[in-house]
């Protein structure tokens, strides 16, 4: 928020018939007057680990979530149940990319694709229908819907400052 609304583009299909999307991350900011700043961003550090599409993304406090989707492939197996996590960067000259790598944090109960994610105001993401594996080893609607908390153990940051202890001496 300290640093104005952002607008990412997180994998997904670049041309239509492609086999397995886009790991690539695109991002701009928003002008004062709500246009979008152009060009958009490419940044390579912030690309996901692997190509993927068919999948959701939530913000909260600072940290992006790519949760399920589809990493290429046919039928179930190459539907993931993954949620990854991205901090997003705040110093002056990285804002909007990815302060590191993406991590994959609680996963799914079970793969999902072309679903819905909400996020609300306290941080509770829920991850809605969508495409899931079949007993016959191809995909089916699902209607299941799955909750988790963005609250947990590291998920709030030092704000920006620099850090120092007084020396401490074991040796007395």
């Amino acid at each position: 928020e300290e640093n104005g609304d952002w607008l990412y583009l997180i994998g997904g299909f670049q041309t239509k018939g492609e086999p397995a999307g886009q790991a690539q991350v695109d991002y701009t900011s928003f002008n004062p007057d709500g246009s979008l700043y152009d060009p958009f961003t490419t940044n390579l550090a912030s690309a996901l680990p692997a190509p993927r599409y068919g999948h959701s993304a939530v913000q909260a406090a600072g940290v992006l979530y790519a949760i399920g989707g589809d990493q290429g492939g046919t039928g179930a197996a190459s539907i993931t149940n993954t949620v990854l996590s991205g901090l997003i960067d705040y110093r002056p000259g990285y804002v909007g990319q990815l302060a590191f790598p993406w991590i994959t944090t609680n996963p799914l109960g079970e793969g999902r694709k072309y679903h819905a994610s909400v996020i609300n105001s306290i941080g509770e993401i829920y991850v809605i229908g969508g495409y899931g594996p079949s007993a016959g080893g191809g995909t089916e609607p699902k209607a299941t819907v799955y909750h988790g908390g963005t609250s947990g153990v590291g998920s709030t940051f030092a704000p920006t400052g620099k850090y120092e202890s007084r020396i401490i001496n074991r040796a007395t």
